[in-house]
């Protein structure tokens, strides 16, 4: 006890050489109003107590917990809201009072019934406790403003909970709230948010064909399609919806035996098609995109598919969109890659080309997130996969690799890690190309680690200097790529799989920015004009 008392003098001739007279003459005057107003025995016993709750930051890793197990936005709340915690605390506590320090108010002052039973001795400024409440209310409420909304009452309780009991002047608690707030927004900037990952670049706007009740529309619909997570909210039948709602459209159901490339080949040659359309999963899209692209035909994207994820990357989210951009002629120019497989002629991927593991890890993961949520499902689907699957051997024009994947993306995908999860822009002419090395050591359990991390953490984890190269998840972004698999390794694109050939093959893949013209509503940009 006797450092305390040694140090005391030196911690309040630093306050009263660091912070302005005027700020210390408030601390002073709102202090001893306080002091002097008298509140129900109660009350001075409820903050007292929830003070000491939330010493070492106990009653927010409690809540965090809690809002883990709520799932969804509230568990990406939870994580953002303790990483942002533990920056907060470190930030007030070695840095802030080392620089700022100050005496505490004198306990003489503060009425006996609203002491803390044990006194704190470290310096004064700023508050610790409202630093490490304030970052936690602020990460939470940037995931999910209505768990931030239930949290925030009590950030303000444990904040003025610090003045009430005597432990910090006004000054220490305003300034442990704005350092907590502080570092959850350079923690977004760093690391950002679920709501600004699906924030999209509406791209640029171009007029398209007005097809008022379809006329010039030739759309194939495929009846299998749609079929798991999505089936429920599709709704009406898509034949009938479209047939409904464009009667002049030219609409072909896909049979068992149909060459859906010929079927949009001969349709793009017919005199009056203005426009060809498809209604079925990523991979039947994309071959109607090549088909689109080749007859320099605008695409029109029914989200008929089970996953949608070129659908929804473009911002056509349901059939009513699709429906109302055709009718006004609404729609962009998106970017697309070509890839060329054996020297074969070129395919149009809208999404993603990998080999190696990462399809099978986004499609164990899929089948259990709406059950469990995106964390939890990726590390089920991690176990799965690892534990049966072995590395991949390719070679690029640097020499041989062996990885566990390779993954390209048309246009950057977010987050930076293993498993991405969405794209901000169709136009930024990028190839996002990852691959996760196995030629280290515990190459196992890293990838495990980058799941276990969640896709926020591990992504801001990348970008700290001797910590990202330990995840051992390579990234880079080209607008070309070329590679060649290994005899035993398939190639995957928007979800259909080449199986691979007995001498392997080349792949070359390339970015053809604003190649292709789609039908998309202006709604939401009417909107914001608005």
């Amino acid at each position: 006890m006797l450092l305390p008392r040694v140090l005391r003098p030196l911690h309040a001739q630093r306050r009263a050489r660091v912070l302005p007279g005027w700020l210390l003459s408030l601390d002073r005057t709102i202090g001893s109003r306080i002091n002097t107003h008298a509140t129900p025995a109660a009350v001075d016993t409820a903050l007292s107590r929830l003070s000491r709750a939330a010493d070492h930051s106990k009653l927010w890793f409690a809540i965090g917990g809690v809002l883990f197990l709520v799932g969804g936005r509230s568990r990406s709340g939870a994580v953002r809201g303790l990483a942002g915690l533990a920056a907060a605390s470190a930030v007030s506590n070695l840095v802030g009072k080392s620089l700022f320090g100050g005496d505490r108010p004198l306990l003489s002052d503060v009425p006996v019934g609203r002491r803390l039973r044990r006194t704190p001795t470290s310096p004064s400024f700023p508050s610790g406790h409202s630093a490490s409440a304030a970052a936690f209310a602020t990460g939470v409420a940037l995931e999910s403003p209505a768990a931030g909304a239930v949290v925030a009452p009590l950030t303000a309780a444990v904040a003025y909970s610090r003045i009430h009991t005597g432990a910090h002047w006004v000054s220490d608690v305003v300034g442990g709230l704005a350092i907590g707030v502080g570092v959850a927004l350079v923690g977004r900037a760093l690391v950002p948010t679920r709501h600004q990952l699906r924030r999209r670049d509406p791209g640029p706007r171009v007029s398209l064909p007005v097809l008022d009740e379809g006329a010039g529309l030739f759309v194939v619909v495929n009846p299998s399609s749609g079929s798991g997570r999505a089936s429920a909210a599709l709704g009406p039948d898509p034949e009938q919806q479209i047939r409904q709602a464009l009667p002049h459209a030219d609409i072909h159901v896909l049979a068992s035996g149909d060459d859906l490339a010929g079927l949009f080949r001969d349709a793009a040659e017919r005199h009056g098609v203005l426009a060809l359309g498809m209604s079925g999963g990523d991979g039947s899209v994309a071959v109607a995109a090549h088909a689109a692209r080749t007859a320099d035909l605008p695409l029109v994207v029914f989200p008929g598919g089970t996953l949608n994820h070129f659908a929804g990357a473009a911002g056509i989210d349901s059939f009513a969109d699709t429906i109302e951009a055709v009718q006004r002629g609404e729609g962009t120019t998106v970017d697309v890659a070509e890839a060329r497989i054996d020297g074969d002629e070129p395919i149009t991927v809208l999404n993603t080309a990998s080999i190696g593991v990462y399809p099978e890890l986004v499609e164990e993961r899929e089948k259990l997130e709406d059950k469990i949520g995106k964390w939890p499902a990726a590390l089920v689907a991690g176990h799965k996969v690892l534990r049966r699957s072995e590395p991949v051997e390719f070679r690029r024009q640097d020499g041989p690799v062996r990885s566990w994947m390779l993954f390209v993306g048309v246009n950057r995908y977010h987050p930076r890690n293993i498993i991405p999860l969405s794209r901000r822009s169709l136009s930024d002419n990028l190839l996002d190309i990852r691959s996760i090395r196995a030629d280290v050591s515990a190459s196992r359990l890293r990838v495990f680690a980058n799941l276990a991390l969640g896709s926020y953490l591990s992504s801001w984890l990348r970008s700290v200097p001797g910590v990202g190269t330990l995840l051992a998840v390579h990234t880079e972004t080209r607008t070309t790529m070329d590679f060649r698999v290994d005899a035993s390794v398939a190639f995957a694109h928007d979800g259909e799989v080449r199986e691979a050939a007995p001498a392997g093959f080349p792949v070359s893949i390339v970015t053809v920015p604003g190649e292709l013209r789609i039908y998309r509503s202006d709604r939401k940009r009417r909107r914001t004009v608005k």
